[in-house]
């Protein structure tokens, strides 16, 4: 049986200009789309999926370098006194 996600895509320029999105979709699934360009089909380009960003890890200027800020769970402020920091 054959594995259609091992297929490499390869598609002629007027082919991506044409459906893209498509393309795309194919990218987001992590696979790799090589552009190829002429009657040889000489690869001059691939589009392939990247990395998603790493979730940064919250800074709280010159305090980060003194440990975690904890909150109490009993810790309260009211609207007021938050609109009046």
């Amino acid at each position: 049986m054959t594995n259609y996600n091992d297929i490499p895509i390869e598609a002629q320029v007027a082919e991506v200009k044409e459906a893209l999105s498509a393309y795309l979709v194919d990218v987001s699934q992590g696979k790799t789309v090589t552009i190829v360009k002429g009657k040889n089909r000489v690869p001059i380009a691939r589009i392939v999926p990247i990395e998603p960003p790493k979730k940064r890890k919250l800074n709280f200027g010159g305090m980060s370098s003194r440990g975690p800020v904890v909150f109490a769970d009993d810790w309260e402020m009211t609207e007021e006194e938050f609109i009046n920091l």
